[in-house]
């Protein structure tokens, strides 16, 4: 999942560690205007099976990942 900012930040989540019947995490990386790599990158782990992973930028500039 891609998704940018007002800012002209860009934020990249992505599922890590799934497989057939089996749940994993969450992973994320945040980049600026030049597509460079910020600081801002994690991962969360509970990711359910079969589940998926999603993302919206606020007017406010922050992103909010759903999963």
């Amino acid at each position: 999942m891609v998704v940018g900012s007002l800012r002209g930040e860009t934020l990249l989540a992505w599922t890590d560690g799934t497989a057939w019947h089996r749940g994993g995490s969450v992973a994320w990386q945040l980049f600026d205007k030049a597509g460079h790599p910020l600081d801002q990158k994690g991962t969360m782990p509970g990711l359910p099976v079969w589940g998926l992973v999603a993302a919206s930028a606020g007017t406010d500039g922050k992103f909010t990942i759903i999963y």
